[in-house]
């Protein structure tokens, strides 16, 4: 049986994860197809309806304008998922070629890098994006930019440390002395030999990448109006708890949900692709 066979079998063994894949999935599904899955638009006003709770036409109530909350809570798993994808995937697009850099070639080179790397990582991982953020200034795209930028000293630090651990072996050398370019013994060899662990990062920043969205928008510099996000929603429902407290309730739900799958996720890639496990 291949490895890759067995660690899907691994990973399928596992109840924990496969949970875990299942809200994933659903939280897709519901982000792809929400046009078709939402009852009523998320942003047309009801001033019929203002603040009524689960019932009544509206499963799980309205907010403040009289707006669907399932419909909101539905769009919301949008952009909770463009938000992982695109931050994480600017994450790795960035520290991953670095990492094998600075591992690789040493010298100045990983010098100046680890000494970048580490000026950032003295700054807390949702302070460096706050700040980045307050800089670039409020919106979907900048936030993402200043979440992706917060992920690249974890992932540049990461490889680094895995191309360390490799350059040293048998087959580096091989490659090495059979004329392969720098680019082919990075790319072609070693970035294979060390994707497990990334893939696993990646998994776990996608977590943390939904709650710092929250957090952007919770503070107004992610997502603005009228565009719904959980974290607004849940900064709207602050004033609204003593009387509307099912405003809260659905956002943080979801927010606590979606984390959850991805972190369930990321143990059982975790688990599946050790390579103790394989022999």
């Amino acid at each position: 049986m291949t490895p890759g066979r067995m660690a899907v079998r691994r990973f399928a063994r596992s109840r924990l994860s496969m949970v875990g894949l299942a809200i994933v999935v659903v939280m897709a599904l519901a982000a792809v197809f929400a046009a078709h899955l939402a009852p009523l638009s998320p942003i047309t006003q009801d001033y019929n309806a203002l603040l009524q709770p689960p019932g009544n036409g509206h499963a799980l109530g309205t907010d403040e304008l009289g707006r669907d909350e399932l419909a909101r809570v539905i769009y919301g798993s949008r952009v909770s998922l463009e938000a992982g994808v695109i931050s994480v995937g600017l994450a790795v697009a960035v520290g991953v070629p670095l990492g094998l850099a600075a591992g690789y070639l040493r010298g100045a080179f990983d010098e100046v890098v680890m000494r970048i790397v580490d000026a950032m990582l003295a700054f807390p991982f949702i302070i460096l994006a706050l700040a980045l953020a307050g800089v670039l200034g409020p919106g979907f795209t900048h936030a993402m930019v200043a979440i992706g930028i917060g992920f690249v000293p974890g992932f540049v630090r990461l490889v680094r440390g895995q191309v360390l651990a490799e350059r040293e072996k048998d087959y580096v050398a091989a490659a090495e002395a059979s004329g392969g370019g720098v680019a082919r013994i990075l790319f072609g060899h070693i970035l294979i030999n060390i994707l497990a662990p990334i893939l696993v990062q990646a998994a776990l920043s996608m977590s943390f990448a939904i709650v710092a969205e929250a957090g952007l928008s919770y503070l107004g510099l992610g997502v603005q109006p009228p565009t719904p996000s959980w974290g607004s929603m849940l900064r709207t429902a602050q004033g609204y708890l003593s009387r509307a407290s099912w405003m809260a309730y659905w956002p943080g739900l979801a927010i606590f949900l979606a984390v959850l799958g991805f972190n369930l996720m990321a143990d059982g890639l975790r688990d599946a692709l050790d390579v103790k496990q394989q022999l």
